[in-house]
């Protein structure tokens, strides 16, 4: 059924360039000279804390009638648990850190005896009928802040609001400490200022460059700004050869340069994709079985290989998937990894085994930094099992987490154009069709044909036909096939089958996929139908 619309993830910004600049300074000079005699850290303070070491302080009641502690407690104890159950984190227990609540102990008390390398201390209070909650990040060495955020709540049912408030929160921290500590661990990959400060640099030029594609659908700047990127880390190659983290930055730089207005993984840039792979080789080369280097080159073939942009298109996806087995067996933690041979798998109609991936992508993904991604994998894994309640209420929530991204509301009208359980409710398809032309118009014919579906689903058969025949005649191979799905619901075989050709003649890749894909079992045992999955690609 294959909707192939790219998810755009563009991390948080958490500093501007000349904050990263005064970072930089600092974190070399420490490394180049003591520290003072009157700043030096207690003999038994100490002195290399781990940033995913966490401790989450018990909030406090600021209420007027201090009558919030219930509310204070819960939700410490709630993000306790939630976030010990992430994979890559290492949260102390409540038993841990109840000494600490109600008093006024110090971080660096606190430090001395628990070592956390980050923080999390947070208050509630209550304004009319609302209630605020802040939390803050404070990073445990330098007993510095990271990073704070207020969420206000209307007091209503208890526990839904203490669910909301947890999982808002529980985001915040994970998006915040993964910026943070990803920003630590560049630091320790190179001893080259100018290199650490490019690479840097880069980083927040790509999430510019994303920001302008995916919120302003400013193609053109926003490759002007990668290209930027680009730039500065070439110029990181140059300050640290032995240095592959530059390297691999520009692999996928020139991957999210493939995708860049386009909806469907089908049509990305076969020449960036190459760009890609060279990166990947060139930093294997520097590095042997670094996975970071084996999952870029595993996705970029992987999609050279969706695209045909090969001339042995099941060949790239054979080596694809052993790039990113190889990536996960290196590095289990390697969400990425997991999250793309999750989508490999769907396409070659192992949806269980895809299933199994993203979930091992979902758990790995501590930092919540391929969150629209994984969101999708899981969304559409779930619709491929035929899992049909399960794909709207992952795609309801993908639009709610991210209301810029298309690939949400297009899971929703495909869930909707699937014969199933799922009500066909043809308002709430047109309002998808609206908003998917609105986002990428030159995919309309897609989302017409969708909404044809949903509207033979729920009984309107003329209007269905009358859709078809405005949106039909599209070079859009993914629209062929959603035509067929159309004509197949109307009964119409022999035009489902005509498309259904046309599509795998133009990918010849996809012929298991199309084999396992539930929106073709009425035509199984059609000899037609069976001969179109016999033919060589």
């Amino acid at each position: 059924m294959g909707i192939l619309v790219a998810a755009l993830a563009a991390a948080a910004v958490i500093a501007d360039f000349a904050e990263i600049v005064g970072w930089v300074a600092s974190w070399f000079a420490e490394d180049d000279s003591a520290p003072a005699a009157a700043t030096a850290p207690a003999a038994t303070t100490p002195t290399h804390l781990n940033p995913r070491r966490i401790a989450i302080l018990y909030f406090d009641d600021f209420s007027k009638d201090q009558d919030l502690a219930y509310l204070a407690n819960g939700l410490t104890e709630s993000l306790i648990t939630d976030l010990s159950g992430v994979q890559g984190l290492e949260v102390i227990s409540r038993n841990g850190v109840k000494p600490y609540r109600d008093t006024d102990v110090t971080v660096d008390s606190i430090v001395r005896v628990l070592e956390p390398g980050t923080i999390v201390e947070g208050s509630v209070n209550r304004s009319e009928d609302r209630l605020r909650v802040v939390v803050q990040l404070i990073d445990a060495l330098s007993n510095t802040h990271i990073d704070s955020r207020t969420i206000e709540k209307s007091e209503t049912e208890l526990f839904a609001l203490l669910d909301e408030v947890t999982e808002e929160v529980q985001e915040f921290l994970r998006e915040q400490l993964g910026e943070e500590i990803r920003f630590r661990e560049i630091r320790s990959g190179t001893e080259s200022q100018e290199a650490w400060t490019l690479v840097s640099r880069s980083d927040l030029l790509v999430d510019d460059g994303m920001q302008l594609a995916l919120a302003h659908s400013d193609t053109a700047a926003a490759r002007q700004t990668l290209d930027r990127a680009d730039l500065a880390l070439v110029r990181a190659e140059s300050a640290d050869p032995s240095w592959v983290l530059p390297t691999i930055r520009r692999g996928w730089l020139a991957f999210n340069k493939a995708k860049l207005g386009r909806a469907s993984p089908a049509s990305y840039d076969g020449e960036f994709l190459g760009q890609a792979v060279s990166f990947a080789n060139d930093a294997l080369r520097l590095a042997p079985g670094d996975p970071r280097a084996l999952e870029l080159r595993g996705t970029a073939r992987f999609y050279q290989g969706w695209g045909g942009r090969t001339t042995d298109a099941d060949a790239a996806w054979t080596a694809a998937e052993a790039d990113l087995r190889a990536a996960v067996d290196a590095d289990a933690t390697a969400a990425r990894a997991w999250a793309e041979l999750g989508r490999l798998l769907l396409q070659r109609g192992q949806p269980e085994e895809a299933g199994v991936a993203g979930r091992r992508a979902q758990e790995a993904d501590a930092f919540m930094e391929i969150a629209p991604d994984l969101q999708y994998n899981l969304a559409y894994g779930a619709l491929e099992r035929g899992e049909h309640e399960e794909a709207i209420r992952l795609a309801l929530r993908g639009q709610k987490a991210y209301p810029q991204d298309p690939v949400f509301p297009a899971i929703e009208l495909l869930t909707l154009a699937t014969q199933g359980p799922v009500e066909p409710d043809i308002e709430r398809g047109s309002q998808l069709s609206v908003t998917l032309e609105d986002k990428l118009p030159q995919y309309a014919a897609q989302w017409q044909l969708l909404l044809a579906s949903v509207l033979v689903r729920a009984g309107e058969a003329d209007s269905a036909r009358a859709v078809i025949a405005r949106a039909s005649g599209s070079d859009d191979a993914t629209a062929w096939a959603y035509e067929a799905q159309a004509h197949l619901l109307l009964g119409d075989r022999a035009a489902a089958i005509g498309l259904i050709a046309r599509y795998l003649e133009r990918y010849p890749q996809r012929r298991q996929q199309v084999a396992a894909d539930q929106w073709w079992e009425p035509l199984h045992g059609d000899p037609d139908f069976e001969a179109l999955l016999e033919e060589e690609g």
